[in-house]
C-alpha cells in the first residue's frame, strides 16, 4: 500500500500557500506543521501508516498548522477589500482587513481536512 510521505505532504502544502497569495518564509515551520498534521491523522484515525490517498486532507490541515499562528501574531498581512478608487490620476485604496481572514482560512482548512480524515478512521474497541 503506498503511503503519504512527509515531502509530498510537504510539496502539497506549500501549493497550497502559494494559492492564497502568501510564501513560505521558514521551511522548518512548514515542515513542523507537516509532521504536526500527520501525527494527527495518525492519532485520530488510529493508523501506524498513512494511506497515499490522505494526502490533499493532510496538507490542508498543515496549511492550517502553518497559518494559524502566523495570522495570529500578525505576520501575514493580507491585501484586504478595495475601499475606494479614484480615476483621475489612478489612485486605488484597500482596507486594513481582508473580508476572508486568514484565521477564518486556517479554520476552514482544518475542519474540512477533518471531516475527509473520517472515512480513514478506524474504531477501537
Amino acid at each position: 500500500m503506498a503511503t503519504a510521505t512527509t515531502e509530498i505532504v510537504k510539496d502539497l502544502a506549500l501549493q497550497r500557500i502559494n494559492s492564497y497569495g502568501y510564501t513560505v518564509s521558514s521551511d522548518e515551520s512548514l515542515l513542523y506543521a507537516v509532521a504536526r498534521a500527520m501525527e494527527f491523522a495518525r492519532n485520530f484515525c488510529h493508523l501506524e501508516e498513512l494511506p497515499f490517498d490522505m494526502k490533499y486532507a493532510l496538507a490542508d490541515i498543515a496549511v492550517s498548522y502553518y497559518l494559524e499562528p502566523l495570522a495570529d501574531s500578525g505576520e501575514l498581512a493580507a491585501t484586504g477589500d478595495i475601499s475606494s478608487i479614484n480615476v483621475g490620476d489612478t489612485s486605488v485604496s484597500f482596507s486594513s482587513t481582508s473580508s476572508v481572514s486568514t484565521a477564518k482560512i486556517a479554520s476552514d482548512l482544518i475542519e474540512g481536512g477533518r471531516r475527509e480524515l473520517l472515512r480513514f478512521r478506524k474504531l477501537l474497541f
